[in-house]
């Protein structure tokens, strides 16, 4: 039997969710009970999903949704929210508004990054080491 999209993202989250666990230990090993919450938070940014901020209707139009919509622990997840708002007249002597919002939440890949580099699971370094042996091809030489 096919497994069904709620199956997979019972999965996914079950996987996440123990990634998460053991960076957790982890990290507390390492920071000590500071470093729980410096972990939640992280997860918190990792969770982050800008659907949870705004509405888009069946013709693009986006709309922020109100902040009494939205919990404290999203609220902070917010980077920047910047509102630019122009008053134009028409032709015909109507005003019109115009509105621009810029909205940024926190940037989900440097929080992972934050999080594996706690738990020590950096990528490979590249080095070159470069070394001279003189005297080994002078003998050859002879």
């Amino acid at each position: 039997m096919a497994a069904t999209i709620a199956d997979k993202d019972k999965v996914t989250k079950e996987i996440r969710d123990e990634v998460m666990d053991e960076t957790r230990k982890l990290v507390e090993r390492k920071c000590g009970v500071g470093g729980k919450k410096v972990v939640s938070i992280a997860h918190d940014v990792l969770m982050v999903n800008m659907a949870d901020y705004v509405d888009v209707d069946d013709y693009g139009v986006v709309t922020p949704k109100s902040f009494r919509d939205l919990s404290r622990k999203k609220t902070k997840l917010i980077k920047k929210i910047r509102e630019r708002r122009v008053i134009k007249s028409t032709p015909e002597g109507d005003q019109i508004m115009e509105s621009t919002l810029d909205f940024e939440l926190y940037n989900f890949m440097e929080a992972a990054k934050f999080l594996s580099d706690l738990a020590g699971w950096k990528a490979a370094e590249k080095h070159e080491v470069t070394h001279r042996h003189e005297e080994a091809l002078e003998e050859l030489d002879d």
